[in-house]
């Protein structure tokens, strides 16, 4: 059973969203080689919807890791300027 926790880590999260969006390509690809018709037509839309989503997702996982790299960039430069003034 699948169920969300209150309090869940958001990169956490991203990260088994993209699982799942990998499961559901997967799917969705092999439907499409034996779909045909109408049926085709409204996989190739959900292909497209997933798409979408899968971009969305990398994308805040791009910013996630951004933010993770500036953040330890400031770190690291209050260390650097803390041992420069406390000798």
């Amino acid at each position: 059973m699948f169920a969300v926790r209150s309090g869940v880590d958001y990169e956490d999260a991203l990260v088994h969203l993209s699982t799942l969006l990998k499961g559901a390509f997967a799917t969705n690809l092999k439907a499409l080689e034996l779909a045909k018709g109408t049926c085709r037509d409204l996989l190739l839309s959900n292909d497209h919807g997933l798409d979408s989503a899968k971009a969305v997702v990398e994308a805040l996982l791009d910013g996630v890791e951004r933010q993770q790299l500036a953040g330890r960039k400031a770190a690291s430069s209050l260390a650097i300027g803390d041992s420069d003034r406390y000798p």
